[in-house]
């Protein structure tokens, strides 16, 4: 063979080795040629993204673009990438603000966008104005939803009306459906919930009455709250109970009594709520369990002024007596996952 040929049979061969190498490049297993030869283009088999392909191109600009539609991983070929889906990404985020009661600034939090876009570079960050938009569109879906499931139902619906004052002293409403599903499964849904302008009258009964929609004629439909009909000599041990958790001394002050008593019950001091009335019974009853104690620091605490005396101990314990059934019953009725139509009557 002479120099010429062994020369010319060299060159091919590096030529078919370059073009073998550039055939088993890894942009080949993400885009796909087409077109006449010296023209050829190639396109992204996710995106459709187009770039030249002749045999004279690099294919450093299909390598830059792979990572915008492939997962890389060094121990295999790349993967198709899943593209975000932004809507249901923004409804995800409404509903994690609906559900765990976030601000709607929440989705403007710097550490909270970092989290999104490190889980999906597609991520686009909302702002607190579209994550309000999408909350009430949810809400607007999931009330025809409900909407259609009440119309469909071959049984009644209860409604409940609640009427209420918020520490603020704010006055609100809620109207709540009670109805047993296809299913036979009780379900609870509050179809309503707003503010209340004072004064807080029963006028609602009366319309109702007046329309004839009430059974007896609303005798057993009105239930007054129990915080506004007890009173009695509770204010001494719900100032007591204020007293001895008014400051971490006074606590430590008041455990070491109990200590020192020997009152190994093992419950904690309990207080009060305005606005619930059977925190009153666990607030007596837990008193009377500490009422030496209460009596002891008395003694030793020149600022402690509100003990009850001996009398009103024993009317506390009257009035305790009194709240422990209603408190049993209140329990009951308040059960979410069973029904209680069948239970009210008799407890009453």
């Amino acid at each position: 063979m002479s120099d010429q040929q062994s020369t010319r049979d060299e060159i091919e061969d590096e030529v078919s080795s370059s073009k073998s190498n550039k055939e088993r490049s890894i942009v080949w297993s993400c885009f796909e040629r087409f077109g006449p030869p010296g023209n050829q283009k190639a396109s992204c088999i996710i995106c459709g993204k187009t770039y030249c392909a002749n045999p004279n191109s690099g294919t450093s600009n299909m390598k830059r673009h792979i990572p915008k539609c492939f997962i890389v991983d060094e121990n295999g070929p790349p993967k198709k990438s899943v593209p975000l889906d932004q809507e249901m990404y923004k409804e995800k985020l409404a509903i994690s603000i609906i559900k765990h009661n976030h601000p709607f600034s929440y989705v403007e939090h710097e550490a909270t966008r970092d989290v999104h876009t490190f889980l999906h570079r597609d991520a686009k960050p909302i702002t607190r104005n579209t994550a309000k938009a999408t909350v009430i569109k949810i809400y607007e879906r999931e009330k025809m939803i409900l909407k259609g499931q009440l119309k469909k139902l071959s049984g009644r619906i209860c409604l409940t009306s609640v009427l209420w004052t918020s520490i603020t002293t704010v006055g609100y409403m809620a109207l709540t459906a009670h109805f047993v599903d296809e299913n036979w499964v009780l379900r609870k849904k509050v179809l309503n919930f707003r503010f209340i302008p004072p004064p807080h009258s029963d006028s609602l009964k009366g319309h109702l009455r007046l329309n004839e929609a009430l059974v007896c004629d609303g005798d057993f439909t009105h239930i007054r709250c129990g915080v506004h009909i007890i009173e009695g000599a509770i204010e001494k041990v719900h100032d007591s109970v204020k007293y001895v958790r008014g400051s971490g001394a006074r606590k430590f002050k008041f455990v070491e009594t109990i200590q020192q008593l020997n009152l190994q019950c093992g419950r904690q001091i309990y207080q009060d709520v305005p606005t619930r009335w059977n925190s009153t019974y666990l607030m007596l009853d837990c008193a009377i369990a500490y009422r030496s104690a209460y009596d002891a620091l008395e003694l030793v605490d020149p600022y402690y002024l509100t003990c009850p005396s001996m009398e009103e101990w024993e009317r506390i314990k009257v009035i305790t007596k009194f709240l422990k059934p209603f408190y049993e019953i209140t329990t009951l009725f308040s059960g979410s996952f069973y029904p209680t139509s069948n239970l009210y009557f008799h407890q009453v």
